[in-house]
């Protein structure tokens, strides 16, 4: 079996400019946590926005402690709304919050182990 090393080489380039952004290859705790902030913030919005419950004219502040009931990964869907109200932008927004928060979680997870080790 013939391996493409050049493929290799590529993609374990990407990991280290993923992992260099991230975390700064596991020696930044804040720089996950704040990205972790920068992305479930939007989605969370874009996902009420999806569901129809953000209005131009009133806020309601019960939403904002859904938003940890939303960054929790083992959250179920109908934490906010029935099912019957679902759309597929809002579905898409759930599991791409899921996606990207769990890396940020475990972004943060890494640092700490890092600097944990004795």
């Amino acid at each position: 079996m013939k391996t493409n090393f050049s493929l290799l080489f590529y993609m374990k380039k990407q990991k280290n400019y993923v992992k260099g952004f991230t975390n700064n290859h596991g020696l930044s705790i804040i720089r996950p946590f704040l990205l972790f902030l920068v992305f479930t913030i939007p989605l969370y919005i874009a996902y009420l926005w999806s569901l129809g419950r953000i209005n131009n004219n009133s806020i309601d502040y019960t939403l904002f402690g859904s938003y940890f009931s939303f960054i929790d990964l083992t959250h179920r869907t109908d934490f906010l709304v029935n099912k019957e109200e679902f759309t597929g932008i809002s579905l898409a927004l759930d599991f791409i919050n899921k996606v990207v928060a769990g890396f940020f979680i475990y972004q943060l997870i890494a640092a700490f182990r890092k600097y944990g080790k004795n």
